[in-house]
């Protein structure tokens, strides 16, 4: 697997080389993420994301041990990197009560769901005129089978009233890809795809929380943009050729139609060999991007305005802060 993949840009296959091979795992590489939460809010966070790394080890350490670094590396003691369940945890706190580790299980089947979906977004596997196993699409498929279906598992046994939205989250999550995947397809499905990714872990928690209405609608609109500025981030980090969060390149984005580029610049088949040949065009993309990236962390600020003052809050302001700063970076460091 790791010969045939060696060349394959989707952002599984990277995470998991280096998982393999660096005996210390992935935490220690590249732009650290921290939020930085004050003492008395992180000490809330703690007891629930070891939960939530010991669940998700015991789940998938039989099966397929490597995936525990991606999982859980740089991710113990009270400095916390950016993961679904911390948006999860924050969203059950929004009635002031501390994240209950029971739902742990709940943030875990989600992050293990993301992964699996994360395995899957590669293109069809390419036709080869050499006989033997297609190891990356063999690999994609088992992993990210085994991903889906233990988190579904585990909201099967333990929140069995939460089937239903699971499952519907799943299913909107394979129309967007699909749609995506289209030839010749402009819309920016990934755009929807990350947006509708990132908006369940924080309308769930809410939910669980047994928020208002108009709280649950606040926190699933947070999440929604989160996504959305999560997507432009990686747009722009490519763009200035620096490591992305999905550790993929411009070329890798684009390729996987994991892109809001092609959308902006109303260009189907645009390549980022076509892109890096043209200064004016780069430049273009590198403002659309900016400008689309600050309006949805605009629009996710704006979505906490209806949440009262608390650790909730407070994490979340935090969480689209570290999210959106590539799109503070001064343009001298392009």
């Amino acid at each position: 697997m790791l010969a045939d993949s060696s060349s394959s840009e989707n952002p599984f296959f990277v995470k998991g080389r280096r998982a393999i091979l660096l005996p210390e795992g992935i935490g220690g590489l590249g732009p650290q993420q921290r939020l930085g939460l004050q003492d008395d809010t992180s000490r809330l966070l703690v007891p629930f994301l070891l939960a939530c790394n010991e669940i998700a080890v015991r789940t998938v350490r039989d099966d397929w041990p490597f995936i525990t670094s991606l999982l859980v590396s740089g991710q113990s003691g009270t400095n916390h990197d950016l993961r679904p369940a911390i948006l999860f945890a924050a969203a059950t706190m929004v009635n002031g009560q501390p994240p209950d580790n029971e739902h742990a299980l709940v943030a875990t089947a989600i992050e293990l769901a993301m992964l699996g979906a994360l395995a899957l977004l590669g293109p069809a596997s390419q036709s080869s005129e050499q006989r033997g196993v297609d190891w990356p699409a063999a690999t994609a498929i088992m992993a990210g089978d085994f991903l889906l279906a233990q988190a579904a598992a585990i909201i099967a046994h333990h929140r069995p009233a939460l089937s239903g939205v699971f499952a519907e989250w799943l299913d909107e999550l394979t129309s967007l890809r699909a749609r995506a995947c289209q030839p010749g397809q402009v819309v920016a499905s990934g755009t929807a795809l990350f947006g509708t990714m990132f908006e369940f872990p924080a309308r769930v928690g809410a939910q669980l929380a047994g928020a208002s209405d108009d709280v649950v609608g606040a926190i699933r609109s947070f999440g929604y943009h989160c996504g959305i500025t999560f997507l432009h981030t990686e747009d722009l980090l490519a763009l200035r050729n620096k490591r992305t969060r999905l550790d993929t390149t411009l070329q890798g984005l684009l390729e996987l139609r994991l892109s809001a580029l092609p959308a902006l610049l109303d260009d189907s088949g645009l390549t980022a060999t076509a892109l890096s040949a043209d200064s004016r065009a780069t430049a273009d993309a590198l403002d659309l991007t900016g400008v689309a990236g600050a309006e949805a962390r605009t629009a996710a600020e704006k979505a906490l305005t209806d949440l009262p003052a608390g650790h909730a809050r407070h994490v979340l302001e935090k969480f689209v802060a570290i999210l959106a700063a590539p799109l503070s970076t001064p343009k001298c460091d392009d």
